[in-house]
């Protein structure tokens, strides 16, 4: 589900991605991470690039690419799988497809901002989601460490949410703090739509009725 917080962060990379060089590398990635669900491989390198940018750090696509985050392009795969990429019509369909989803404002991985395996160092931390064979969880080796990539998830998070509840009608500062207003939105958003918990928490059960009305032009 698209959100539009979430697409307008991520606008910035609109750019980059028109570049052949670049698309082409990025679909590498993707192919090479996880080409059955190549979009969660792509929201968390965006949304690391932001994390970093947040905190002052100046990163790009092709940076963070080849900056030794990806064992696949630190292994020499990305020149072959670019050539099967240019060879292959419908991978390049369902790579552009993914890029339009997370361009779009999609939020598979809920702001995680790392991306591996089980068996990396990272791979154990909580707390975190896993897809496919993928582990996704917060990031501990840019500014500020895990504390700092948990930090900008929940505001990033609150900021989407905030967004998407203004979307459906309710007026609330996107500050991306949880304060006493967003949870009120919450709740009566909840009660509007049972059997959802009329607590105030935005959890999976929440989002998921959120974005279904955001997708239905409901309330």
């Amino acid at each position: 589900m698209s959100n539009p917080y979430i697409a307008q962060q991520r606008a910035q990379f609109a750019k980059d991605l028109t570049d052949p060089t670049i698309h082409d590398q990025v679909c590498a990635m993707m192919i090479t991470e996880d080409d059955v669900n190549p979009a969660p491989c792509l929201e968390s390198l965006l949304n690391r690039i932001l994390y970093c940018n947040s905190q002052g750090q100046a990163r790009t696509i092709i940076a963070m690419l080849h900056g030794g985050f990806y064992g696949p392009y630190n292994r020499g795969m990305y020149p072959r799988t670019i050539t099967q990429l240019h060879a292959s019509p419908p991978l390049q369909a369902r790579m552009n497809a993914a890029i339009a989803t997370v361009m779009a404002g999609s939020d598979l991985i809920h702001g995680f901002t790392d991306q591996g395996l089980p068996t990396d160092p990272n791979g154990q931390r909580q707390p975190q989601m896993r897809l496919g064979g993928n582990i996704f969880n917060d990031w501990g080796g840019g500014p500020g460490g895990h504390d700092g990539a948990e930090a900008w998830r929940q505001t990033f998070e609150t900021s989407a949410l905030q967004t998407a509840l203004n979307v459906l009608g309710y007026t609330l500062v996107v500050s991306g703090k949880s304060d006493d207003a967003t949870m009120a939105a919450v709740k009566a958003f909840q009660a509007k739509h049972p059997p959802l918990q009329v607590d105030g928490i935005a959890g999976p059960l929440t989002w998921a009725a959120i974005e279904t009305a955001l997708a239905g032009g409901q309330s």
